[in-house]
């Protein structure tokens, strides 16, 4: 009866303190919140106040450089589709988001200049026989001193011209995928087929059936999602800190519900002088409903550390301070407990990394439940 009353009055004692606007009177509080005194209380009290007592668990820290980026591919997986001569389009056979396979003709051009280059490459190959013979004859001739030098050497630079033409030509018609021996049974066209150098979906459609178009503009661009990666700015004074191999968290705003853990591949060599920022590159494991280009935010696991940490339920804060209450002994009818001040870190599943300012062993148990009602019951 007497633990009970004396209770009360506390709770009285509390809540008139609280109310009272006295300088001296909240001095009086804090210097008793400070205090090296072991508090006693019933277990009866306890079980009121919902006190429990357990050892701390630990959490896993990461410190980390937070970056933004987006989704990539690979240069290889991503392909501008031009035409390598001038004309007219008359065919546009995929629209975008179609998948194309790698070969297949995304576009046709009606070109002239497409036909002339196969009429001389047929004109300078049939002539070149007769030039390579001529230069075989006059070379003989020459050697015999049988006629001028002068005329094998107009023979000689004819034929090397000539040969010099041919294989600038094939070169021409090996860039736009035709096969000469085609050409040589004489079926020539004027429609050149452009096809797609890799397999992948259309991204961009950028021309019209019946536009005229040149070399430098860009018909068709098609992209390979497989192989995906994350290309992030690193500011210059981070990128000391980022290594090949370190985790990345990811996450998309857009798409909270994706969470990936992804690891650095590559790191580049040189600072761009507008940002000041390196690019750096990293896979993650799944690229399941992404998009290339897609926003993402990440943050680089630069140093990883456990810390001890108490449920947020057995963390008191007071005047800009926190505090934990430390059960120093227990009998059968009471528990005795001591306010410990601490130093909060980060916040992880509801728990609260701390850092005990004294030397405290953490295989004590401390308060996790009721703390607030410890401290405004008791006054302490």
């Amino acid at each position: 009866m007497r633990t009970y009353l004396f209770l009360l009055f506390s709770i009285i004692i509390s809540c008139f303190i609280g109310s009272c606007n006295s300088d001296k009177a909240r001095q009086v509080v804090a210097e008793a919140n400070l205090s090296n005194q072991f508090i006693v209380i019933s277990k009866d009290q306890a079980k009121i106040l919902g006190l429990e007592f357990d050892h701390l668990d630990s959490i896993n820290i990461s410190r980390g450089i937070s970056v933004n980026g987006y989704f990539a591919t690979p240069p290889e997986n991503t392909a501008f589709i031009s035409s390598n001569v001038s004309g007219k389009v008359i065919r546009v056979n995929f629209q975008i988001g179609e998948k194309v396979k790698r070969g297949s003709e995304v576009v046709c051009v009606e070109s002239l200049e497409f036909l002339e280059i196969q009429r001389d490459y047929i004109a300078t190959k049939s002539s070149l026989k007769y030039l390579e013979d001529e230069y075989k004859r006059q070379k003989k001739l020459a050697e015999q001193n049988v006629n001028a030098r002068k005329v094998f050497l107009m023979a000689e630079k004819d034929y090397l011209e000539s040969k010099a033409k041919l294989e600038s030509l094939e070169k021409k018609l090996e860039i736009l995928r035709i096969n000469t021996e085609n050409l040589e049974n004489g079926n020539l066209s004027s429609q050149l087929s452009i096809k797609s150098p890799i397999e992948g979906y259309i991204s961009e459609v950028n021309t019209t059936t019946g536009e005229t178009v040149n070399t430098e503009k860009i018909l068709i661009k098609v992209v390979n999602p497989d192989h995906m990666h994350v290309e992030f700015d690193v500011f210059e004074r981070d990128i000391m800190n980022v290594r090949r191999g370190q985790k990345v968290e990811l996450s998309i705003p857009n798409a909270p519900q994706i969470q990936m853990l992804g690891e650095i591949i590559l790191i580049g060599k040189e600072i761009n002088e507008e940002t000041r920022s390196v690019k750096v590159h990293a896979h993650y494991p799944d690229n399941r409903n992404l998009y290339v280009g897609m926003f993402v935010e990440g943050k680089i696991l630069t140093e990883e550390s456990e810390k001890l940490a108490i449920p947020e339920q057995g963390l008191l804060r007071e005047e800009k301070q926190s505090y934990v209450y430390r059960l120093v002994s227990e009998n059968d009818s009471s528990y005795s407990v001591k306010k410990e001040l601490v130093v909060t870190g980060a916040e992880q599943d509801g728990l609260i990394a701390i850092n005990f300012l004294n030397d405290i062993d953490a295989d004590y148990m401390f308060a996790i439940k009721g703390v607030y009602y410890l401290s405004s019951d008791l006054g302490i």
